[in-house]
């Protein structure tokens, strides 16, 4: 048989049967280039090889990794929620023309992803436009690849 078919058989890629030949850990024979003949004999030693090197889960050792798996599931689950508060609580708004100014990013610049509905900033009473901490990420996420972009010490924003 070919190595596709002895892939088949064995129930693993064709590439786990090419290495298994490159190995030595199945005999095979290369009739041509892009054929390569194994005994069906050689085939069954080599799957009763990967048996014996391949250990089986008892279903006690099943049940303690699913638990261990649903565990740390739902710590992941608890840190990205204090994450997304810490992002949102811990950053003050500041002024669009501090932070622009700040980071070397011009009006036009800024002005374009306002207008084209990108970057959320807010207006306060007064006409300040300002970002909060969602938008100072949104900004970075924008303007960071730009040449002319300077990072502040807090950049990347919350950005990940």
């Amino acid at each position: 048989m070919n190595i596709t078919q002895a892939a088949k058989v064995a129930e693993v890629n064709s590439k786990t049967i090419q290495r298994a030949i490159s190995a030595g850990k199945l005999k095979a024979q290369v009739i041509r280039a892009n054929l390569t003949e194994i005994e069906p004999a050689a085939l069954d030693a080599y799957i009763a090889a990967r048996r014996v090197a391949m250990p089986t889960l008892q279903p006690q050792h099943t049940t303690d990794l699913e638990h261990r798996v649903g565990e740390l599931e739902r710590r992941i689950a608890t840190l990205e929620q204090q994450l997304a508060a810490l992002r949102n609580k811990s950053v003050k708004p500041v002024a669009l023309l501090t932070f622009a100014s700040a980071h070397n990013v011009v009006s036009p610049d800024y002005q374009r992803a306002i207008n084209m509905a990108v970057l959320p900033v807010q207006t306060r009473k007064n006409g300040d436009k300002v970002l909060n901490a969602k938008a100072q990420r949104v900004f970075y996420q924008i303007f960071h690849e730009l040449p002319y972009f300077i990072p502040c010490e807090q950049c990347p924003h919350g950005h990940v």
